[in-house]
């Protein structure tokens, strides 16, 4: 499920969890971004330039990897003849029941 949020939504949004200024809202959708494109394969080196830092150290502050792509690094890593292999279901962790993911993110 996908919800659209105009600007005036996303900012009141993040001024409720302390943004105050604009330009913090902005950093903050700028390094989000970065991050997307980071853990969808973006090497971490053109992300750096595409921020516009001068020293690679200060990208690396915000390279955070989620759940997801340290699996797929776990996934690439583990050889398919490897006995743990056959662990490495993720469908397992999906949860596509709606009513277990509002409750899992506190909508209900």
């Amino acid at each position: 499920m996908t919800y659209s949020l105009d600007s005036q939504q996303k900012v009141w949004i993040l001024s409720k969890f302390g943004f105050r200024s604009k330009s913090q809202i902005l950093d903050l959708f700028r390094h989000s971004r970065a991050m997307h494109l980071y853990q969808e394969g973006m090497d971490l080196t053109l992300v750096s330039q595409w921020l516009g830092h001068s020293q690679l150290e200060t990208t690396q502050i915000y390279a955070h990897a989620d759940t997801e792509h340290k699996r797929k690094a776990i996934e690439a890593a583990t050889p398919q003849d490897n006995p743990l292999y056959s662990k490495l279901n993720s469908a397992r962790y999906t949860v596509t029941d709606e009513e277990t993911l509002k409750r899992l993110t506190g909508l209900k």
